[in-house]
């Protein structure tokens, strides 16, 4: 899923920790890929299938969530989860379609419906693109701790820059797919750390 452009090397000392504003989240309209927009670095995943099914169905204004756990390698590729959860007004005649899409009983409330799932991808430069529109951005904008262990933050790493593009309409854009909001996610949880090796991605 890596996307061929321009590379820099970002830094050959980088602090330990470092915080990203993430100001949208998109997926692309073909279905393919979920972008997390942050001031310095664009999170570009592969888009989970339960949540390119969940925005297709009714069910979805009655679902939240966060992300969670992530890591992100020298080779730039990173992984972690999500947790999406059904609210607790949802209409019980969609009950049952949250059960079919894979959500569960959660272990700790006993009684909300959650889903947890998987999200690998890949960390670009943003090189100053930001969303134009303001239905493109996310009601509060979020502050995401990356922290880096002392191992890492001493290689220099090449990091592309991103493949999003903003057209003279403000439509922004991947690899020539139109990206849309969503806002399924609070990111209030939203914690990457970075590793030095990387792990097989699995949605």
């Amino acid at each position: 899923m890596l996307f061929l452009n321009g590379c820099v090397t970002h830094s050959l000392y980088q602090d330990p920790r470092y915080r990203e504003v993430i100001s949208s989240v998109l997926i692309s309209s073909d279905g393919m890929k979920l972008v997390a927009q942050g001031k310095n670095y664009h999170y570009i995943f592969d888009a989970p299938v339960t949540i390119v099914k969940l925005l297709q169905s009714n069910l979805h204004p009655y679902v939240s969530g966060y992300f969670n756990s992530f890591s992100v390698y020298r080779s730039q590729e990173i992984t972690g989860n999500y947790v999406l959860t059904l609210n607790e007004s949802t209409p019980e005649s969609f009950v049952n379609e949250a059960v079919a899409l894979g959500f569960t009983i959660d272990s700790s409330s006993k009684a909300k419906l959650v889903y947890r799932g998987n999200l690998c991808g890949i960390r670009y430069l943003s090189g100053g693109v930001a969303p134009q529109q303001a239905t493109h951005q996310l009601n509060d904008t979020h502050t995401v701790v990356i922290e880096t262990p002392a191992s890492a933050s001493r290689v220099a790493a090449r990091i592309v820059l991103t493949p999003v593009t903003v057209a003279v309409d403000g439509i922004t854009v991947l690899a020539g797919v139109v990206l849309m909001p969503i806002f399924l996610f609070g990111l209030e949880s939203y914690k990457a750390v970075c590793g030095v090796g990387g792990k097989d991605c699995k949605r």
